[in-house]
């Protein structure tokens, strides 16, 4: 059953430009407070990770509907939404 919320609802056609990962190793009692509750960082002795991916995507659309309603954004998120 809990593999029907890793999927999307809807069916998505999408193709990838560019992508750039960035990840950042700091003191771990800097980044702790950041975190949503229930979340938990992860650690390397007494660093703590944080992680900033930027994508470009092109012609994202659903998938049932044609190529002409497709659209291409460029994206920055982080793991945590932080």
């Amino acid at each position: 059953m809990l593999y029907l919320l890793k999927r999307h609802l809807v069916p998505v056609e999408a193709e990838f430009g560019h992508c750039l990962v960035l990840t950042y190793a700091l003191p771990a009692r800097i980044l702790a407070p950041l975190l949503y509750p229930g979340l938990t960082l992860d650690t390397y002795g007494d660093y703590g990770f944080l992680a900033v991916a930027m994508v470009e995507t092109r012609r994202l659309r659903p998938a049932f509907l044609p190529r002409r309603c497709a659209a291409s954004a460029s994206s920055a998120a982080t793991p945590t939404g932080a």
